[in-house]
């Protein structure tokens, strides 16, 4: 599940983390294809660069502040239906990450994710390997 928070900022909930190798063969892509560089350069801007947001929490703001949901309130500035939805969403194990479209240098892919079917296709990779 992706939750798009601000423009070029988005929490991402998996039930458990996704190795790139596993992502590139639930794309289907043969190997050493434009198909498979473009399908990793996907996962790299999307999974790679994120930052853990339970660890962050427990590490770092855990008595600062009450709670996950407050944490994502108050740090990440999301708002607060969005917050239920991930606290809900969220199991034992799950990872939790947050992440910047633009955070691996590359704003062509960022901008290619965000058109809706590839960001359908990337979602749809991400559900099957769960």
């Amino acid at each position: 599940m992706i939750y798009f928070i601000h423009e070029d900022e988005y929490i991402i909930l998996l039930k458990h983390w996704i190795e790139k190798s596993d992502f590139l063969k639930a794309g289907q892509v043969i190997p050493g294809s434009y198909a498979e560089e473009l399908l990793g350069r996907i996962y790299d801007c999307l999974i790679t660069h994120l930052t853990n947001i339970v660890d962050e929490y427990q590490k770092y703001y855990f008595e600062e502040y009450p709670d996950l949901a407050s944490f994502l309130f108050w740090k990440y500035n999301i708002d607060e239906e969005t917050v239920a939805s991930i606290i809900n969403d969220l199991k034992p194990g799950n990872y939790v990450g947050h992440g910047l479209l633009y955070s691996g240098g590359n704003y062509n892919i960022g901008q290619f994710i965000m058109e809706e079917s590839n960001l359908e296709m990337a979602k749809r990779i991400m559900q099957e390997l769960e």
